[in-house]
């Protein structure tokens, strides 16, 4: 084994990158005594059978916050960009709609890792609701009664107390 950490070492000085290639080097699990995080890095990737690694990681609940709040910017967009798609029957906001929903769905599927699906799933949902009624609104002159209005403080209230409660 020393032999192989050794090889390791020398080929692949940074450690992530040896993560992300030690499968596609033909390294399945390589263990280096001083860190045990090459080791677990290793075998995550050694399940992935992937040499690129994936197009990014994230790795904080700042970062998954930040990325789900995007999803949810992105939700807003795919169900404006269907309105203006008049069902699906003008190419660019026909094009824009499915685009965002593939983008969105996929941003917030990279913060399951790290935020629990219940509260990611509320949080990118409720953005979405609440911006795409704002949205509505404001674009195309959707009621705004006060009813419609405190509903959605309700939606935003929901949506930071789970941010919130998932933080403590």
């Amino acid at each position: 084994m020393a032999n192989l950490v050794d090889l390791l070492q020398r080929n692949f000085p940074q450690r992530p990158r040896c993560a992300l290639n030690c499968v596609g080097a033909g390294y399945d699990v390589a263990f280096l005594p001083e860190t045990d995080t090459f080791y677990r890095l290793c075998i995550t990737a050694s399940f992935s059978r992937s040499t690129t690694g994936p197009m990014f990681t994230i790795a904080n609940t700042t970062t998954a916050w930040l990325v789900i709040l995007a999803s949810g910017a992105l939700e807003i967009v795919f169900s404006v960009s269907m309105k203006f798609s008049d069902s699906f029957t003008r190419l660019v906001p026909s094009v824009l709609s499915f685009a965002s929903a593939i983008l969105s769905v996929w941003l917030m599927s990279m913060t399951l890792k790290v935020i629990p699906v219940g509260t990611a799933y509320a949080v990118w949902a409720g953005i979405g609701a609440a911006g795409t009624a704002v949205a509505g609104m404001v674009l195309f002159q959707e009621p705004a009664n006060f009813a419609r209005t405190a509903c959605i403080g309700l939606v935003v209230a929901g949506i930071v107390g789970l941010q919130l409660q998932a933080s403590s």
